[in-house]
Order: C-alpha cells, then sequence, then structure tokens
C-alpha cells in the first residue's frame, strides 16, 4: 500500500495516496501491494493497518485453509522524495491445516510522470513460517507498476524462485519467474465500487498459467470492505489451490 502526494508534472518524486479498497482486494489476490484510488493528503510519514481475509490467494492460487480466516498487521514509512519501506505479517491456517505464519518485506520509490501517469519501482522479499509447502514459496521480487489516474494499474515482477532468505531449492525449482498484471477499478457512489484483474505467470515451463479475480468494494476514510471471485486457466498442476474462489476481505487503516 502506498500513499501519494502530486508535486509536479514532471518526472519528480511523488507520495500518492491509495485508498485502502484496492489493497483490501490486493492483497487477498496477490500478498501485500498497492492499488490506484482517489488521491488524499498523506498527513503522515507512518501508517499502521490491520485486516482479516477469508483466505490467502497469491496470483490465484489459494495458500491457506479456505474455512480458517487470515489475521494481518503492517507498517509503512513514507519520505517525501518518494521513498518508502514497510511490513506485513500474518497468522493463518495452511491448506494443509498446520498453524502458520508469514510476512512481507519491500521498499519501493515513486514518480509522477504527468497529471495522470504514475511509475513506481520496488523490490519485496515474501516468506513464510509453520507449514513446509507455504515455506517452498518464499521468493524475492523486483517490480514496475505504472498506474493511470484513480482506476488502470499495469504491472510486472520478476523473481528467481529462491534467494537471500529462501529455502535452498534443486536446480530445476530455479527458473525465474515472470507475472503481468492488469487492474481495473471503476467507484461507483457513497465509497462502493467494482474492479477486475487479470494476469499471466509465466515460469519457463508447465508451472505458467492465467489468473484474474472480479469484484465490488466499499470503503471509507480508514477502512475498506472487498468481496469477489478468483479464477485460474491452464494451473491444472497446482490441483485444488488453483480452483476458483469466493473471498472476503477487511482492512483499517491507522
Amino acid at each position: 500500500m502506498r500513499w501519494t502526494r502530486r508535486t509536479s508534472r514532471n518526472l519528480t518524486p511523488i507520495r500518492q495516496t491509495s485508498s485502502d479498497r484496492w489493497v483490501c482486494s490486493f492483497l487477498v489476490f496477490a500478498w501485500l501491494g498497492a492499488s490506484a484510488a482517489p488521491v488524499r493528503a498523506q498527513e503522515s510519514p507512518f501508517s499502521t493497518r490491520a485486516g482479516l481475509l477469508s483466505a490467502l490467494v497469491v496470483r490465484g492460487l489459494q495458500f491457506s485453509d479456505a474455512n480458517s480466516p487470515v489475521v494481518l498487521a503492517g507498517a509503512d514509512l513514507y519520505e517525501p522524495a518518494g521513498w518508502s519501506v514497510g511490513a506485513t505479517g500474518m497468522v493463518l491456517r495452511s491448506a494443509r491445516g498446520n498453524e502458520a505464519g508469514g510476512w512481507a518485506l519491500h521498499a519501493s520509490h515513486d514518480w509522477s510522470l504527468d497529471e495522470k501517469w504514475t511509475l513506481a519501482i520496488g523490490v519485496r522479499h515474501d516468506d513464510y513460517v509453520g507449514d513446509r509447502f507455504l515455506r517452498s514459496w518464499c521468493y524475492n521480487e523486483v517490480d514496475a507498476t505504472a498506474t493511470y489516474g484513480d482506476w488502470l494499474k499495469a504491472s510486472v515482477g520478476w523473481r528467481p524462485n529462491g534467494g537471500p532468505g529462501c529455502p535452498t531449492t534443486t536446480a530445476t525449482e530455479t527458473t525465474p519467474d515472470l507475472a503481468f498484471d492488469l487492474n481495473a477499478q471503476w467507484p461507483f457512489t457513497a465509497g462502493f465500487g467494482a474492479n477486475v484483474g487479470i494476469g499471466r505467470l509465466f515460469d519457463g515451463g508447465a508451472g505458467s498459467y492465467d489468473y484474474g479475480q472480479g469484484g465490488i468494494f466499499a470503503s471509507g476514510k480508514s477502512w475498506a470492505a472487498h468481496f469477489g471471485r478468483t479464477f485460474t486457466h491452464g494451473a491444472t498442476l497446482y490441483g485444488d489451490a488453483a480452483r476458483g474462489h469466493w473471498l472476503a476481505s477487511a482492512i483499517w487503516r491507522f
């Protein structure tokens, strides 16, 4: 989740506020992220948040028990030149029924390209404890995201399937992943709206697949709720984790 303030029509650092409604849906579908939304002034360089997710779904794959909610908390620190750093932790029950935890660390830099377009370049580390299957999804990632106005976001992410902080893997498991995502939202009125997103993960082999989501949201000054459904195509290699799921989430920002 990023907050930015537009300061120039040139290529200068920004800190444009992201509404929690996009963060709410994106957390369900892609762990921790940021999404375009109406701009509001960021009153503080430090922000905290907490939330509940009906399930943890990462790029279309469900990692948690659908009958046990995921609890999360996080914080972000911003500075006027456009840099931000943050961390999120969560507790969950894995799809295999084990009590587990997860966390994500991220850092990024944002720029304003003009009155409509913004650009962000970031790095992140995701990891889990308490479940061997979840631990295999530890990864480091570099990503770039372009946002148009309040409604369109396109991003590309690259990760090596291993590296610092992650378990040692075999040579056949270290093929880098490349993911492309396109997300859009349509605010209606009184804080309600709809969003949709599609993506493609390339892993250099049979693990490549398409994924996406669609749903509705509601948001206020410091909260957001989202309800929607995920889907995948060509992800038979991942079994039940790749089935479409109805999901709900709620995020509060402090």
